[in-house]
Formats: structure tokens, C-alpha cells, sequence
């Protein structure tokens, strides 16, 4: 763009010095001659003013397309540093559930180990003792209980302690998830584990317990920002008596939790072991 700009100041120059040249000419036999070139060259210089103001124009676009390329790369910065910032957060979490599994497997090993040694005490015991009708404690559960419910539609505008209501059943071994209320009951007693993940809807925000029996026992919170989704997560193991209820409930008031059919929000939990102790009927 310089080069152009020195180019035609050049050329205005050098039209310049022509019609200087022609206005000081005197009266001669060739006045019509010299006053056509003078015309041309008015002409000329006509033009050239027009190219200067077309330089003019394509420099303002030049310089818009630079400050627009300028913000797309300012965005894309942006971008990568929340990007950056997520996958930290994930390698995070991946490290912390690495050592939790480590950690469960390590105790399941010891807690098999102890379960073997109890069977063949009481093995031991009931032979020696000769009495058929010593009970032997039982260590594996003698039903199943499980569930997965999905959130299918966006619950928008939700009200505060209102059940969010996972409505697509994926398991629900035992019965013990009401899709139609979102609470899960116990049917027999014992050892449970749950886990709730839950997607805030864009630029909005999601603040979420897990109830039992009507008291607080854990939060999830999300908020998504710049257009943005957030995910929310909370794992809780629990002891349960038969009949105590669990469900995921909405803190504040208007909070809004995406769902749609490919599932993003979920409640699954199910029987880790069962407790024998309490004897009783099983509720579902």
C-alpha cells in the first residue's frame, strides 16, 4: 500500500509540472494543439485524484479486515486457555478416581480375604459344636438392587427442593427407583452406593443435593458461562435402613438442568452389600 501511495503522488507530481508547463505557454500557431494536451492532461489528473481516493478506500478495508482477524485471534486465546483450563481439571479427576479405585480394590481384596475367613470359622464352629441350627453369617446378598435414570428434557424453571424427576428407567433391578416422583426407597437394608451427574444448561447455573430421608448429604453445582454447558458430579456411599428414601433435589429456584434423549443427566445407585442384622420383608 506504501509503494502505491508513492507511486501516485509520483504521477500528480509529474501531472502537476505538465499543466504548469501548458497554463505558462504563450500565443502561438499551435494554441489549439497545446490546449488539448492541456484537457488530457486535466483529464489525467481527474483520474488520478479518483485512484487516490479508491487507495484510500481499499486501505480502510485493509485495516477492518486486520482489526477483525485481530479479535478472531484474541477469541481464539480465549478459547484455548478455557480449553487448557478444563483439561486440567480432568486430568485432575482422573487422577482422583484412579486412586479411589485403587484404593476400593486394595479394600476388596482385604474384605474377601476376611469374608473367607469368617465362612471357614463358622464352618468350624457349627462342626464343632455339632448344632445344625447355629446360623452362619452370610457375607453375599441375597438380592440384587440396582438402577440408571436418565434425564430425556430440559428442566427449566425448576423450584427450590423440587425432586428433579430422571425419567428414562435404564435399570431399575429390585424396583426401587420411582420414575414418576425421582426418589429411590430401599428395599432391604445395607450398604448402598450412588452417584448423580447433572449438565446446567447454557449461561445458566444448577445446584443440586442428594436428600435421604429428607436430610442433606451431599451438592452438586455447574454453571456454564461464554454460551456455554457445565457438568456437575457427586458420588456418595450410604448406609440405608429398608424404607429410607434417596433422591436428587434442586436447591435455588429457576434453576435450569439440561436433558435430552442422548442422556446427559443421570441418578444411578445400587446394593453394595447387604445388611442381615436387620431382618424384614423386602419393600418394592
Amino acid at each position: 500500500m506504501k509503494i502505491n501511495m508513492f507511486l501516485f503522488h509520483c504521477l500528480l507530481f509529474a501531472v502537476i509540472c505538465a499543466v504548469l508547463e501548458a497554463e505558462h505557454l504563450g500565443p502561438s500557431s499551435d494554441y489549439e494543439s497545446t490546449s488539448d494536451e492541456l484537457n488530457d492532461v486535466q483529464g489525467l489528473l481527474k483520474r488520478l485524484v479518483a485512484f487516490e481516493d479508491y487507495i484510500k478506500t481499499q486501505d480502510q478495508l485493509h485495516r477492518q479486515e486486520i482489526d477483525d482477524l485481530q479479535k478472531q485471534l484474541s477469541g481464539q486465546k480465549d478459547e484455548i486457555s478455557y480449553l487448557s483450563k478444563k483439561g486440567i481439571q480432568q486430568d485432575r479427576l482422573i487422577s482422583q478416581l484412579t486412586r479411589r479405585i485403587k484404593f476400593q480394590e486394595n479394600n476388596w481384596d482385604t474384605s474377601s480375604q476376611t469374608q473367607e475367613d469368617e465362612k471357614h470359622a463358622n464352618a468350624m464352629n457349627l462342626a464343632s459344636s455339632g448344632n445344625s441350627g447355629d446360623r452362619i453369617r452370610r457375607a453375599e446378598n441375597e438380592v440384587t438392587v440396582a438402577f440408571t435414570a436418565g434425564l430425556t428434557k430440559r428442566a427449566l424453571h425448576v423450584g427450590a427442593h423440587q425432586n428433579i424427576v430422571f425419567d428414562h428407567v435404564e435399570t431399575n433391578v429390585g424396583n426401587g427407583y420411582n420414575p414418576h416422583h425421582g426418589v429411590f426407597t430401599a428395599p432391604v437394608p445395607g450398604l448402598y452406593v450412588f452417584y448423580t451427574s447433572v449438565l446446567a444448561d447454557n449461561d445458566r447455573e444448577v445446584w443440586c443435593e442428594l436428600i435421604v430421608n429428607g436430610a442433606i448429604k451431599a451438592s452438586v453445582y455447574a454453571r456454564g458461562t461464554d454460551g456455554r454447558h457445565d457438568q456437575g458430579s457427586q458420588a456418595l456411599v450410604i448406609q440405608l435402613k429398608q424404607g429410607d428414601d434417596i433422591a436428587v433435589q434442586n436447591v435455588a429456584a429457576d434453576d435450569a438442568i439440561y436433558g435430552d434423549p442422548t442422556i446427559y443427566s443421570t441418578f444411578t445407585g445400587f446394593l453394595l452389600q447387604q445388611n442381615f442384622s436387620e431382618a424384614g420383608n423386602v419393600v418394592g
